[in-house]
């Protein structure tokens, strides 16, 4: 059985992988800061999205938001059911994601996903190794269009 203090690392680790999710969300429905998103992942981490694509590196995931913030108006991120599994310097999680995206071209949807998600520690702090939203439901919203 791992020690006390073995049991307490790995409920840190957990914590602080949770908090990298919230700031995730919390830059996605900010405007999606190309500059903020690329700090969250390790510089040969990818970003993908069934739909959507993927990008690997800081290089092609800061153009893949500077993209998203030109595009979408307003997003919401809800992130429930949390599963993450921590050993050592590495971990892995699924999330899933309830949203609203409104476009500035009017549209606007709603989507459910599942977050799959790699996670490596670099120097003490959690980043993003991998990002995968697979989306089985994604949904015009035609009464919240302008």
């Amino acid at each position: 059985m791992p020690s006390i203090e073995e049991r307490l690392i790995r409920l840190e680790d957990i914590e602080r992988i949770r908090r990298l999710k919230a700031e995730y969300c919390n830059v996605c429905d900010d405007h999606h800061d190309p500059d903020a998103i690329v700090r969250l992942f390790a510089v040969d981490g990818i970003w993908e999205a069934d739909g959507v694509g993927t990008y690997r590196g800081h290089d092609e995931i800061r153009r893949a938001f500077e993209r998203f913030g030109r595009s979408i108006r307003f997003s919401q991120h809800n992130t429930t059911n949390l599963d993450i599994t921590v050993t050592g310097d590495t971990a892995c999680g699924t999330w899933h994601f309830v949203g609203v995206v409104d476009f500035h071209d009017g549209a606007a949807r709603l989507t459910l996903a599942r977050y799959d998600e790699r996670y490596v520690k670099i120097e003490g702090d959690w980043k993003f190794a991998h990002l995968s939203a697979v989306r089985p439901a994604h949904h015009e919203l035609p009464g919240l269009q302008r």
